[in-house]
């Protein structure tokens, strides 16, 4: 084989398109569920699919390969599932990981009957917004473990709504919240004075 086409064999391998890698797996795919790839699948398939990077197809086209049940063929929306339970499951995942954060927060800058300790760092507005959600910091602090289990739900729940709403651009914390009073506070008093 010339030097020139092997080379150009050899870099389309290491780099394949994601309609390449669709292609490959709809053979794949028809010959485990004795099927016909016609043009209008492969068509259908690459434009369903054609936002995925190659890595992305060919990993979501594995995935389904495995762990397909059903007897009838699957469509590019099983391929796409693939990657939304990976996002919720890396949602959750990063949900409890803020519950444990926040666990922790609360252990080092609560105090019952001070508060919160000058110099704590800044909770995320969603954080605040789900810890009241869960009984509040001093609730947090004090409760019992079945309490606790409790709270927790309602704090991953409270996340969980925060994200379906796309983060809620719009939520504020309370220490922004009191500046804003602050600030609308002192500007009436200066528009009563006469």
């Amino acid at each position: 084989m010339p030097p020139l086409l092997k080379e150009k064999i050899e870099s389309r391998q290491d780099s394949p398109s994601t309609e390449f890698v669709i292609r490959k797996w709809l053979v794949i795919l028809g010959s485990l569920f004795n099927r016909e790839v016609t043009p209008f699948l492969i068509g259908s398939w690459c434009e369903l699919l054609a936002h995925l990077s190659p890595a992305q197809a060919e990993q979501g086209c594995r995935k389904v390969a495995q762990s397909w049940t059903f007897s009838h063929f699957p469509t590019p929306g099983a391929v796409l599932a693939q990657f939304s339970n990976a996002h919720e499951k890396g949602f959750r995942l990063e949900s409890e990981n803020e519950w444990e954060k926040l666990l922790s927060w609360i252990s080092n800058n609560f105090f019952p009957d001070t508060g919160i300790r000058k110099g704590a760092p800044r909770l995320t507005p969603q954080v605040e917004h789900a810890a009241r959600a869960a009984g509040g910091f001093r609730f947090l602090e004090s409760c019992t473990r079945d309490q606790l289990v409790w709270a927790k739900k309602n704090f991953l729940t409270a996340l969980a709504n925060i994200h379906e709403a796309d983060g809620v651009k719009d939520l504020i914390g309370e220490s922004e919240a009191k500046k804003i009073l602050a600030t609308m506070s002192s500007k009436a008093a200066l528009e009563l004075k006469p």
